[in-house]
């Protein structure tokens, strides 16, 4: 920011908050941990309009239906935003096995610029690393 110096300091926690509120700062980096608007976290980030999302659904889903983000979907369609995701890579094979373990999808918000959404789901694919798979054996409550 031009004319402002943050090597000056003007006290614990204002050195960030009054750039920002001014808009007297550079690109920045949110971080939501869910429980805001649904427990994801995903449309505080939707609604900054952040240009690269990166969502951790952790959730229990061992069929892959996506209930939470197949919902997030549906609210930020309310709010005139697409999410285009292939959600159908998370769906389970006989052995419970996820086709993929991530995604990477694209976000138009509603005044028509772009962002691209990652989804990282818990889970194992038949890709993932044997050491995982036989972790399984052990334990059935992992992943």
């Amino acid at each position: 920011m031009p004319g402002y110096d943050k090597t000056v300091g003007l006290a614990h926690g204002w050195d960030e908050l009054v750039p920002e509120m001014l808009g007297f700062d550079g690109p920045r980096m949110y971080l939501s941990d869910g429980g805001h608007y649904n427990t994801l976290g995903l449309m505080t980030l939707l609604r900054k309009k952040c240009r690269d999302i990166i969502c951790v659904d952790c959730s229990a889903d061992p069929a892959g239906r996506c209930v939470e983000l197949k919902r997030v979907m549906k609210l930020a369609e309310a709010e005139k935003m697409a999410l285009d995701l292939d959600l159908g890579v998370f769906k389970s094979d006989t052995s419970g096995n996820l086709q993929a373990t991530h995604v990477v999808g694209s976000i138009k918000y509603s005044d028509n610029t772009f962002g691209r959404l990652i989804v990282i789901k818990l889970g194992l694919a038949a890709t993932s690393p044997a050491e995982l798979h036989q972790r399984v054996q052990v334990d059935h409550r992992f992943p």
